[in-house]
């Protein structure tokens, strides 16, 4: 490896085809905001592990959601409590006590990772339980049926359930509410409470009911724009180095072509020197590792406004912000030197080098991004062939 690094420039015009450049292209990113500038020193790289796509809805927001939803039902039962007391009725009051302590213990499990399944059945359970009891006590007309309707939207939102389970599992809530339309429905109630108190119950569960049944809406809209995002973010980035891929970076691009009123950018594109190496003597996941620690050592050499991607296989391709060439160059050598200053430890302990080549394409101001990417790629293959661990700029 080279200690130090020379830069040389080809002033030749450049056709504006794009030609290929060595190593695989495979198609993976991840976008992440450039750090700034930091100072080159000789590190052992220790990078992130690669994106989790396990979900494509975030479970944290369910439980967060689920926990609120407790909150609020405790609030309501402690509520009925003083209402069952003023109208004499100790037992349903201490119903709504024991119910507001199962809510508050479901409210407790859904804040604990691995705990929060057993707070879903709680809450469930509970609602379940209480509103048919309620019903068969105080009679079809005071309107606590209508919180069973509740337990199908977090039910149906789960990500815990397969589909045949949601569907089993609402048939079951929806018999039991057509069970107590039937045998409660035309009944007389087994607590005496007056026809007023009656219909100020049935009016304030309606409310209620339909005030939580809102809000669950709210949340699984919120929850399916937040997975839409999600999957949005996966289409365009790389699960391994967490960089923009090449479809993301082409997109940005040609949005960015596409305004006439935007300077045009500087395109430096850079490929890990003896990349194959590395994979043939020291295995695959020491490559991956290199990928992850030549990608952080990029982004920490960015400028706010600034756009890694990786381009396929070991290329890494970037989007400066205009600026003059000088500064271009500058800051395309401040890359390549922070790539020398990571070192990687093979398995067996060995320290491995790292180097990398640059291409640095000066953007004509009537250039297709295409014709840009053919400069670049060009400079890049001259700066491989002239020894490598340098820099080589294409000028207009």
């Amino acid at each position: 490896m080279a200690a130090a690094a020379t830069s040389s420039i080809a002033c030749a015009q450049k056709p504006d085809a794009a030609s290929s450049s060595s190593g695989s292209r495979r198609k993976r990113g991840r976008a992440l905001r450039p750090a700034l500038a930091a100072t080159p020193s000789m590190t052992t790289a220790t990078p992130r592990p690669p994106f989790d796509r396990q979900f494509t809805v975030n479970p944290a927001h369910y439980w967060r959601a689920l926990g609120v939803a407790a909150a609020l039902c405790a609030v309501i039962h402690l509520a009925f409590a003083g209402l069952f007391l003023h109208w004499q009725l100790p037992w349903l009051a201490a119903t709504n006590v024991f119910s507001v302590g199962i809510h508050l213990s479901a409210w407790a499990l859904l804040r604990r990772p691995g705990l929060q399944q057993w707070g879903a059945m709680l809450i469930g359970t509970e609602i379940t339980a209480h509103a048919m009891l309620a019903t068969w006590v105080l009679g079809w007309e005071a309107g606590f049926q209508y919180y069973l309707i509740l337990v199908l939207p977090p039910m149906m939102m789960s990500h815990k359930l397969r589909p045949a389970q949601k569907w089993r599992a609402g048939g079951l809530v929806l018999i039991g509410f057509l069970c107590l339309d039937q045998f409660t429905h035309h009944s007389l109630p087994t607590a005496s409470v007056s026809s007023l108190g009656l219909g100020l119950l049935h009016s304030v569960n309606l409310l209620a009911a339909l005030g939580l049944l809102a809000g669950m809406n709210a949340v699984y809209g919120r929850l399916v724009m937040s997975a839409e995002g999600d999957l949005r973010r996966l289409a365009g980035t790389d699960p391994l180095t967490g960089l923009l891929n090449r479809r993301q970076v082409a997109e940005m691009a040609a949005r960015h072509w596409a305004d006439g009123h935007v300077p045009a950018p500087c395109l430096l594109m850079g490929d890990i020197d003896h990349f194959k190496r590395i994979n043939d003597l020291h295995g695959h996941p020491t490559g991956d590792l290199a990928l992850q620690s030549v990608a952080q050592a990029l982004q920490s050499g960015l400028r706010d406004g600034d756009l890694l991607g990786r381009w396929g296989g070991e290329e890494f391709l970037v989007l400066l912000r205009p600026a003059d060439p000088s500064a271009a160059r500058m800051i395309a050598e401040r890359l390549r030197a922070l790539v020398q200053a990571v070192v990687l430890r093979a398995p067996d302990g060995q320290l491995i080098p790292m180097t990398m080549s640059f291409g640095l394409a000066l953007v004509r101001p009537d250039e297709t991004w295409e014709g840009a990417v053919g400069r670049a790629d060009e400079a890049l293959y001259q700066a491989k062939t002239e020894g490598r661990n340098r820099v080589v700029v294409v000028q207009t």
